[in-house]
């Protein structure tokens, strides 16, 4: 998705994966503007024929993959009264099977019939955007993170991350277990074996890494260890070869998974993103320089670099068939690593 200048709405657009020539364009709604840079926000989500894309303003689109004809809307603000983030709308739908799941904001009526602002999770039929499920968080505006699929113990969830908790839901709306979110928990938790969550603010409370386990019929949730090493101010960290590999803040780091100590660090990416193949991160920095380097914790080694974009680069690459695919706010392109 992306928004043109001079132009006051973002679109989804497809283009030709051999030469980039535009196949169809689709309006998701109003841009968003902001000091850091301005919408959209959201990663589109494909599931076979059919797309999924949220607009910085809150609107939800279900489109045809091969023609981008629109299938279905829900507006966030009109069916539950949201209102847009400080930083607009965000996360990604999770397709699960035939519902979707996302979190959407919005009101919620007490018993004396006051109104208070709720972050709701909302679980949409996919084919027709029906709502079949929705449940309510504490109050405040909705988040930023996208949710994900967990299993634990045999139990299917949906791990999401707010301005408060960390929590699962079952795939019918209960909730499972939680625990507390630093402020500004932006970036998604990252899965380390079954059992294990890494979380990564970007304030000064930092990170921590917590454990599920059973108790009794129940979900319970323990810290393991919690420490400063890592502030993820908005690109999420990955989990790679027993190391979670991130930028604290604007310094790229590799801290052991097992004891949350630094292994190392290396300056000069500012405040990147990255992505992982087996045996190799490729890393964006925010000026958009590209950089192949080994997923090892013994040390930083550099296996080549060269310039992918230019100008801010804060979007997370994307590589398929050995292509690397990068883009920000104003170009977009593609690269054989092959």
């Amino acid at each position: 998705m992306f928004a043109t200048e001079g132009d006051s709405t973002e679109y989804l657009v497809a283009y030709s994966r051999e030469d980039a020539a535009e196949k169809w364009r689709y309006p998701v709604g109003k841009m968003f503007v902001d000091q850091f840079g301005n919408g959209p926000r959201s990663t589109v989500t494909i599931d076979g024929d059919r797309l999924y894309a949220l607009g910085s303003t809150g609107t939800l689109h279900a489109l045809d993959r091969q023609s981008g004809k629109a299938l279905w809307t829900v507006s966030f603000p009109e069916q539950f009264e949201a209102q847009v983030p400080q930083r607009g709308f965000s996360m990604s739908p999770l397709v699960d099977g035939e519902q979707l799941i996302i979190e959407t904001g919005g009101y919620s009526e007490r018993t004396d019939s006051t109104r208070i602002l709720k972050n709701h999770i909302a679980a949409f039929e996919k084919n027709s955007g029906k709502l079949r499920w929705q449940y309510d968080l504490d109050p405040g505006f909705a988040g930023y993170s996208s949710p994900f699929i967990l299993t634990f113990a045999g139990v299917r969830q949906y791990v999401f991350v707010t301005s408060r908790k960390v929590f699962g839901l079952s795939t019918t709306g209960r909730k499972l277990w939680e625990t507390d979110a630093a402020p500004f928990t932006v970036g998604m938790p990252v899965q380390v074996g079954e059992d294990r969550l890494f979380i990564a603010a970007a304030d000064d409370a930092g990170c921590k890494m917590i454990r599920l386990f059973r108790q009794g019929d129940s979900i319970a949730v323990e810290t393991l260890w919690s420490n400063r090493n890592m502030r993820n101010h908005f690109n999420s960290s990955l989990y790679q070869n027993g190391c979670i590999f991130g930028f604290n803040n604007a310094t790229l780091t590799c801290l052991d998974a097992g004891s949350g100590e630094v292994k190392w660090r290396k300056r000069g990416l500012g405040k990147g993103s990255l992505i992982a193949t087996e045996n190799h991160l490729i890393i964006i920095s925010d000026t958009g320089k590209a950089v192949i380097a080994e997923a090892s914790g013994e040390a930083y080694r550099e296996v080549g670099s060269f310039q992918a974009l230019a100008g801010k680069s804060w979007t997370s690459p994307t590589l398929v068939d050995g292509r690397l695919y990068c883009r920000n706010l104003t170009e977009m392109t593609c690269y054989d690593l092959k």
